[in-house]
């Protein structure tokens, strides 16, 4: 009765306080004036020198817009960055243009959690039987940067993966060994941001954007695994017999593409922005002129760019149902593989072996389990032998 059962257990976890250095490309204080004499815009000059334009000097220069209420500044778009920090023209010059732009440099936490827990049993049964059985548990937590400080982490990323492994090894004989082993594995991981990352947004090209714009989205891969060897010693010969089999699911779920949204990206826009030597004032240096059209364009709230997400619930091989616009989107894939083998090694003298057999290997394509995949409408059978046909009668095409 004695040395029968073992166990072994051990548990591992870390706690990490940390920061990280965060650079943000936010506007200068300028960007957000609104009287008609303030300085709203400012670029470099031919001359090498910083000239600024006043807010009814940009809605003069603007005011061949036909797409908008009102030219010049658009106040909507000030008052969308305006959650941001400041800094002053001049400052930051890491990022940005250094007149219109900068970088706003802070720390931010990053804290992280790690815990992963390691079971194992083993029990002699008889003296033939040996049975063990481990389990592992793991979960891993690490938090991003804050956009800007103050707020939330911009995306919580979480491993929740496990396993459990369970064995017998049976020996009838001195001569015959067999090892039956059954897995199981669940890789899980999934990555959050904060609440007000879920909608549509329009991303202001070039600068950073006031909150977190970072989707959501949960993946977990169970694995089933069987496995059986089988050893048969007879006289010179080691025969090895076994198979295995693998059940393999893929879940995934997620909004990254589940969302419609624009971009204020102003390479989408036809030309260039008005030349501000029309009103008198200094032309724009030639190697400011890129960021004098990604200022100007910001400020003045233009938005070229729209893309749209659709996505489909399959019902039939000819229909599908549109899904509202943030509805997260989940596929199973599924895949079955099998493999099997027999094996001799055949001792001919006590310092030569020879080792030969047959391994045979099936691996299924993965599939989508609920019918949420597209596939071919031809048989391809069929037209791959008709082409060979046609090819053959000097039919080409």
């Amino acid at each position: 009765k004695k040395d029968k059962l073992f166990f072994f257990y051990n548990y591992e976890g870390s706690r990490v306080a940390i920061s990280q250095t965060v650079n943000e490309v936010v506007p200068t204080t300028p960007f957000y004036n609104t009287g008609s004499a303030d300085n709203v815009l400012g670029y470099t000059n031919d001359s090498g020198g910083t000239t600024w334009l006043t807010v009814a000097q940009v809605a003069l220069l603007d005011q061949g817009c036909t797409q908008c209420s009102a030219p010049g500044v658009d106040t909507m778009m000030q008052q969308y960055m305006s959650t941001e920090p400041t800094i002053q023209p001049g400052q930051g010059l890491s990022q940005g243009d250094g007149i219109n732009s900068g970088a706003y440099v802070f720390s931010s936490p990053t804290p992280s959690k790690t815990n992963t827990s390691i079971l194992k049993l083993d029990y002699n049964l008889n003296s033939r039987n040996h049975i063990f059985v481990r389990g592992n548990l793991q979960k891993d937590t690490s938090s991003g940067t804050e956009q800007f400080p103050g707020q939330p982490p911009s995306s919580v990323y979480e491993d929740n993966a496990k396993g459990l492994t369970v064995g017998d090894t049976f020996t009838p004989t001195s001569k015959i060994v067999n090892d039956l082993r059954y897995g199981f594995v669940r890789d899980g991981n999934s990555t959050a941001g904060p609440g007000e990352s879920q909608g549509d947004f329009v991303h202001v090209r070039f600068y950073t954007q006031p909150t977190s714009q970072t989707r959501a989205y949960t993946s977990n891969v169970p694995v089933n695994n069987i496995i059986d060897n089988l050893n048969l010693i007879k006289g010179n010969h080691v025969i090895s017999l076994g198979g295995n089999w693998r059940g393999i699911t893929n879940n995934y779920g997620g909004n990254a593409n589940s969302f419609s949204g624009a971009s204020t990206d102003p390479y989408w826009l036809g030309g260039n922005p008005p030349d501000p030597s029309t009103l008198g004032l200094p032309a724009v240096e030639s190697g400011f002129l890129n960021s004098y059209l990604i200022a100007y364009a910001t400020l003045i709230g233009t938005v070229p760019e729209f893309n749209g997400e659709y996505n489909y619930t399959i019902s039939s091989p000819t229909q599908a149902t549109l899904v509202p616009d943030g509805t997260a989107i989940e596929r199973h894939f599924r895949t079955n593989e099998f493999e099997y083998y027999a094996q001799d090694s055949w001792h001919l003298r006590h310092n030569l072996m020879l080792t030969f057999g047959l391994r045979h290997t099936i691996l299924q394509t993965p599939y989508e389990s609920k019918g949420q995949q597209m596939g071919p409408t031809v048989d391809m059978d069929a037209w791959y032998k008709e082409r060979g046909s046609d090819a053959a009668k000097g039919i080409v095409y």
